[in-house]
């Protein structure tokens, strides 16, 4: 390869370097005036969206009936789905909830844990799942169940260095109530 061969060579790989457009230096991500989520190197839209009690209502038909001890109270909802979802806190033990409009029962809580425990429980008069795990000095306990009257399926996943089942089962039974 002669010398202007090289030069060539050296300005079109500056070239192409240089032409990478508006980045993050730091995660590879461009900006954008839209809610996005970076997934490798890829950008998708973020599927969740802020709302209130009456947003999860209004989506799904029914509201959550949080615990008046709860603290750091958030509610979202998954764009184009009945899906509602609120977080917060009570003590130690942080909380997610789950609901939505479905005549299926399905573990949509989207928690990937290998669960080391499953038993049938019940939660008021409805059937379900309740799943324990133990990792990294946390307690996980989800449970899953389905008010067939109403098609609404439910999720309640917990996490607390120490979590006491029976709270829990108390706490899933005051979040939708008959």
């Amino acid at each position: 390869m002669n010398i202007c061969n090289k030069i060539l060579l050296i300005f079109v790989t500056l070239s192409i370097i240089s032409c990478g457009g508006n980045k993050n230096k730091d995660n590879n991500t461009e900006t954008t005036e839209t809610s996005t989520q970076t997934v490798g190197k890829s950008l998708i839209p973020n599927p969740w969206s802020d709302t209130d009690a009456q947003g999860i209502k209004e989506l799904c038909g029914y509201t959550f009936s949080i615990p008046t001890e709860a603290q750091n109270v958030n509610y979202r909802k998954m764009d184009g789905d009945t899906l509602g979802e609120v977080n917060f806190k009570i003590d130690d033990t942080q909380y997610t909830v789950r609901i939505k409009q479905t005549s299926d029962f399905q573990d949509f809580a989207g928690v990937y844990i290998d669960w080391k425990t499953q038993d049938s429980c019940l939660i008021n008069k409805c059937k379900g799942i309740e799943k324990r795990a133990m990792s990294e000095g946390y307690i996980y306990e989800l449970i899953l169940w389905q008010n067939t009257e109403k098609n609404l399926m439910c999720s309640l996943f917990a996490k607390a260095e120490n979590i006491d089942s029976d709270k829990v089962k108390i706490v899933a039974k005051k979040i939708i109530e008959d």
